[in-house]
Protein backbone atom coordinates (compact mmCIF):
# COMPACT_ATOMS: atom_id res chain seq x y z
CA UNK A 1 0.00 0.00 0.00
CA UNK A 2 3.12 2.47 0.94
CA UNK A 3 4.65 1.95 -2.41
CA UNK A 4 0.89 2.49 -4.20
CA UNK A 5 0.62 5.58 -1.75
CA UNK A 6 3.92 6.78 -3.84
CA UNK A 7 3.51 5.94 -6.97
CA UNK A 8 0.16 8.24 -6.86
CA UNK A 9 2.11 10.75 -5.44
CA UNK A 10 4.82 10.78 -8.02
CA UNK A 11 2.01 10.69 -10.69
CA UNK A 12 0.20 13.71 -8.65
CA UNK A 13 3.15 15.73 -8.99
CA UNK A 14 3.78 15.08 -12.66
CA UNK A 15 0.41 16.37 -13.01
CA UNK A 16 0.89 19.26 -11.27
CA UNK A 17 3.65 20.17 -13.41
CA UNK A 18 2.25 19.47 -16.47
CA UNK A 19 -0.97 21.77 -15.56
CA UNK A 20 2.37 24.76 -14.35
CA UNK A 21 3.11 24.41 -17.97
CA UNK A 22 -0.03 24.32 -19.32
CA UNK A 23 -1.40 27.63 -17.63
CA UNK A 24 2.39 29.18 -18.47
CA UNK A 25 1.71 28.52 -22.28
CA UNK A 26 -1.88 30.07 -22.10
CA UNK A 27 -0.76 32.82 -20.84
CA UNK A 28 1.74 33.14 -22.95
CA UNK A 29 -0.38 32.80 -25.77
CA UNK A 30 -2.65 35.48 -24.60
CA UNK A 31 -0.19 38.30 -23.66
CA UNK A 32 0.95 37.40 -27.22
CA UNK A 33 -2.13 37.93 -28.89
CA UNK A 34 -2.64 40.82 -26.46
CA UNK A 35 0.30 42.03 -28.24
CA UNK A 36 -0.65 41.68 -31.66
CA UNK A 37 -4.15 43.25 -31.02
CA UNK A 38 -2.96 46.41 -29.50
CA UNK A 39 -0.34 46.84 -32.47
CA UNK A 40 -2.61 46.50 -34.88
CA UNK A 41 -5.27 48.81 -33.38
CA UNK A 42 -2.62 51.70 -33.41
CA UNK A 43 -1.39 50.25 -37.13
CA UNK A 44 -5.21 50.79 -38.13
CA UNK A 45 -4.90 54.03 -36.47
CA UNK A 46 -1.97 55.23 -37.88
CA UNK A 47 -2.74 54.44 -41.40
CA UNK A 48 -6.24 55.74 -41.52
CA UNK A 49 -5.08 59.29 -40.12
CA UNK A 50 -2.04 59.24 -42.29
CA UNK A 51 -2.73 57.70 -45.07
CA UNK A 52 -6.52 57.28 -45.42
CA UNK A 53 -7.18 60.79 -44.17
CA UNK A 54 -4.51 62.46 -46.06
CA UNK A 55 -4.99 61.45 -49.79
CA UNK A 56 -9.42 61.88 -48.90
CA UNK A 57 -8.32 65.76 -47.63
CA UNK A 58 -5.26 66.39 -50.00
CA UNK A 59 -5.17 63.74 -52.30
CA UNK A 60 -1.70 63.22 -52.05
CA UNK A 61 0.25 61.23 -49.06
CA UNK A 62 2.55 63.02 -46.91
CA UNK A 63 5.09 61.21 -44.74
CA UNK A 64 3.21 58.14 -42.95
CA UNK A 65 6.09 58.06 -40.33
CA UNK A 66 4.17 56.77 -37.46
CA UNK A 67 2.72 54.20 -39.52
CA UNK A 68 6.04 53.03 -40.64
CA UNK A 69 7.78 52.98 -37.22
CA UNK A 70 3.99 50.56 -36.26
CA UNK A 71 4.87 48.50 -38.82
CA UNK A 72 8.24 48.02 -38.19
CA UNK A 73 7.45 47.20 -34.57
CA UNK A 74 4.91 44.47 -36.08
CA UNK A 75 7.68 42.84 -38.29
CA UNK A 76 10.43 43.43 -35.61
CA UNK A 77 8.33 41.77 -32.73
CA UNK A 78 7.09 38.72 -35.02
CA UNK A 79 10.12 37.51 -37.60
CA UNK A 80 11.89 35.87 -35.19
CA UNK A 81 13.51 38.99 -33.50
CA UNK A 82 12.30 37.77 -30.30
CA UNK A 83 11.74 34.21 -29.96
CA UNK A 84 8.28 33.07 -29.11
CA UNK A 85 7.65 29.20 -27.87
CA UNK A 86 3.69 28.97 -29.41
CA UNK A 87 2.57 26.04 -31.39
CA UNK A 88 2.05 27.02 -34.82
CA UNK A 89 2.71 30.77 -34.54
CA UNK A 90 2.60 32.13 -38.12
CA UNK A 91 -0.22 30.37 -38.53
CA UNK A 92 -1.67 31.74 -35.57
CA UNK A 93 -0.70 35.16 -36.53
CA UNK A 94 -1.89 34.93 -40.22
CA UNK A 95 -5.21 33.89 -39.27
CA UNK A 96 -5.37 36.65 -36.07
CA UNK A 97 -4.15 38.94 -38.79
CA UNK A 98 -7.03 37.86 -41.18
CA UNK A 99 -9.66 38.20 -39.19
CA UNK A 100 -8.77 41.89 -37.86
CA UNK A 101 -8.77 42.66 -41.64
CA UNK A 102 -12.21 41.11 -42.00
CA UNK A 103 -14.06 42.88 -39.27
CA UNK A 104 -12.40 46.34 -40.38
CA UNK A 105 -13.80 45.64 -43.92
CA UNK A 106 -17.46 44.53 -42.22
CA UNK A 107 -17.30 47.81 -40.03
CA UNK A 108 -16.31 50.10 -43.40
CA UNK A 109 -18.93 48.40 -45.35
CA UNK A 110 -21.83 48.39 -42.68
CA UNK A 111 -20.85 52.12 -42.26
CA UNK A 112 -20.80 52.63 -46.09
CA UNK A 113 -24.11 50.96 -46.26
CA UNK A 114 -25.68 53.15 -43.41
CA UNK A 115 -24.53 55.83 -45.17
CA UNK A 116 -26.28 55.02 -48.39
CA UNK A 117 -29.52 54.47 -46.48
CA UNK A 118 -29.38 57.55 -44.57
CA UNK A 119 -28.62 59.74 -47.81
CA UNK A 120 -31.61 57.41 -49.82
CA UNK A 121 -34.10 58.79 -46.75
CA UNK A 122 -33.00 61.97 -46.17
CA UNK A 123 -33.53 63.46 -49.48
Amino acid sequence: MNEFTNELRKINGRLLMYTSNYYNAIHQKTKVFADLESILDRLGANFSSEVVDDYSEHGSIKDPENFKKEYDAYLAKYNNNEPIQIYNLPGLLTEYSNKYLKAQQRFLKNMYEFRRYFESNSG
